[in-house]
């Protein structure tokens, strides 16, 4: 085979005609950077025991791979390593690595699944990005940090455990994972970017993480409108509303105005009935955003309630409806 070492570094391998399969040498101890990028031919890659590092690019786009080999030994993967092999369909990281880099694997679209070591403490910005065969993932304990994009757009992902050791999981790490429908998250403190959920797919895929998320202490960039929108959805699916209504008393008078104005009308009649949110003293400033909001549906639902328990015999003359 053709292969450029040296001093225990494969610099580069070249391809021949009909070998699918590399065996890399004893005493190799580094794969260089590049060394086998967008290599056409190649299926199967099986490294010595002695390997300690695989280099940036490595196997960038070698897009026939479907299995390698990964020693114990091996302590560092490089930034983009396997992106890009778009056949590869499982991989074991091996303990000793403790960083999974920079779209390390991302666009390995036949990946089903990669069992990360305890080893590893962060999994960085869009390591699997875009994985669209990836349908669960566990992220040991030890893993501190989820970077920005970790997950983005693994479309098939419909499981995820999160451990206490995790103290944060940043922007987009898990946009457009559609098929999310089952997440842990064991922290009782964590540092959430609003954009860190499924924004898109089933609604039982988005609230599935809300309803988890609202039960730990969250903390983080929370717009108002995002926390009332979230607080809008859990209600109106009809998940846990005792639960959810309790949360929401907590800061009320800070998202109220936001439910009024992004709130669904289901939500807010489950608000109403609690008789905990609206008062004699604010239900006129919140019939005045809902008509602002053009909120039909909650107006006419706050009218209705402001005759039914203050009295007021033709509330609609007095806001011209």
């Amino acid at each position: 085979m053709a292969f450029l070492i040296e001093d225990g570094v494969l610099k580069k391998y070249t391809e021949e005609p009909g070998v699918t399969e590399a065996v890399i040498p004893d005493g190799v101890t580094s794969i260089g950077e590049k060394a086998f990028q967008k290599c056409k031919s190649l299926t199967s890659v099986i490294m010595p025991d002695g390997v300690t590092s695989i280099g940036e690019k490595a196997f960038q786009k070698c897009r026939d791979l479907i299995s390698v080999r990964i020693p114990d030994s091996v302590t560092c993967i490089g930034e983009l390593a396997f992106a890009g092999c778009k056949s590869l369909t499982s991989v074991t990281i091996p303990d000793g690595v403790t960083c999974i880099k920079i779209l390390t694997f991302a666009d390995c679209k036949s990946l089903t699944s990669v069992t990360i070591p305890d080893s590893v403490t962060s999994i960085g910005e869009s390591a699997f990005y875009c994985c669209e065969s990836l349908t669960s993932v566990t992220i040991p304990d030890g893993v501190k940090s989820i970077g920005d994009e970790s997950f983005k757009f693994c479309k098939s992902l419909t499981s995820v455990t999160i451990p206490d050791s995790v103290t944060s999981i940043w922007e987009s790490a898990f946009y457009g994972c559609k098929s999310l429908t089952s997440v842990t998250i064991l922290s009782d403190q964590i540092h959430i970017h609003e954009f860190a959920l499924p924004q898109s797919g089933s609604p039982e895929s988005q609230i599935t993480m809300l309803r988890c998320i609202l039960s730990k202490d969250y903390q983080g960039e929370w717009k108002p409108e995002v926390r009332s929108r979230m607080f809008s959805a859990l209600l109106s699916a009809g998940y846990d509303e005792e639960g959810v209504l309790v949360c929401l008393k907590k800061e009320h008078q800070e998202l109220l105005p936001y439910m009024l104005r992004y709130g669904s009308a289901d939500a807010f009649r489950k608000i109403l009935d609690t008789g905990d949110f609206i008062t004699e003293e604010n239900i006129d400033s919140a019939i005045e955003i809902a008509i602002d909001a053009g909120q039909n549906e909650i107006t006419a639902l706050l009218l209705d309630y402001k005759h039914r328990h203050f009295g007021c015999s033709d509330p609609s003359e007095q806001f011209m409806l």
